[in-house]
């Protein structure tokens, strides 16, 4: 229960910076109710193989292979559904190789706000969280 609203705020998050990376580089569409489907596999599959590590023995795969293949798997799954959802202006699907580059700059977009958002609460040290300093 207390994954829910991280979940679904990466979702949120995620669903307008795919749109972005998907318009802007790629002058590709892609939908809303694709975006928040493409960023529902990506948490599910995040959640998977979080679920997947907690569950194995202590020790018994390193947390940093576990991560990268968990990437990976996002990564993978997120072109291909990118790839077969998103479409040029004539309306041919955008494919696998564009679809991965638009999930990946997608990721990157998220990525640089976390690390911006991280900053500014550390630099501004207000909303409650100087405490847990």
């Amino acid at each position: 229960m207390m994954l829910l609203p991280p979940a679904l705020l990466f979702v949120l998050v995620f669903a307008p910076c795919l749109r972005f990376a998907a318009r802007v580089p790629h002058k590709a569409a892609l939908d809303w109710a694709s975006s928040l489907l493409v960023g529902s596999l990506a948490m599910a599959i995040g959640l998977a193989f979080a679920a997947t590590q907690s569950l194995l023995a202590a020790g018994s795969m390193p947390i940093g292979l576990f991560g990268l293949a968990s990437f990976a798997a996002q990564v993978l799954g997120g072109g291909w559904l990118v790839g077969i959802r998103a479409s040029h202006a004539d309306g041919s699907p955008v494919r696998f190789p564009k679809g991965l580059l638009i999930f990946l700059a997608a990721y990157l977009l998220i990525m640089a706000a976390a690390v911006i958002g991280g900053l500014l609460v550390f630099l501004v040290g207000g909303f409650g969280f100087k405490d847990l300093f």
